[in-house]
């Protein structure tokens, strides 16, 4: 997989791609300038396997607020590894 950073704008976004060219993840919001966009990158890069992941429940027509983070079980490694 890779990283590949395009303006939008005059701003930077960042975007994951797998070995076949598909999207699969990218920045919720612009950045205005590249330097901040690759800092980004650099967290995402600093994950690793032992990342929890957390499954978000939005109560219906409330808003972030009131949402209800649950600890997802760990099932393995779902960045690492496999056929991307």
């Amino acid at each position: 997989m890779w990283f590949e950073i395009f303006e939008c704008g005059t701003q930077f976004r960042w975007r994951l791609r797998t070995t076949d060219g598909r999207s699969v993840a990218e920045s919720v919001e612009s950045y205005p300038n590249k330097t901040d966009c690759l800092a980004d990158i650099d967290l995402i890069q600093a994950t690793d396997a032992d990342t929890p992941v957390r499954i978000v429940r939005w109560a219906e027509a409330s808003g972030p607020s009131r949402s209800e983070l649950h600890q997802a079980p760990r099932v393995g490694s779902h960045l690492h590894g496999g056929s991307m």
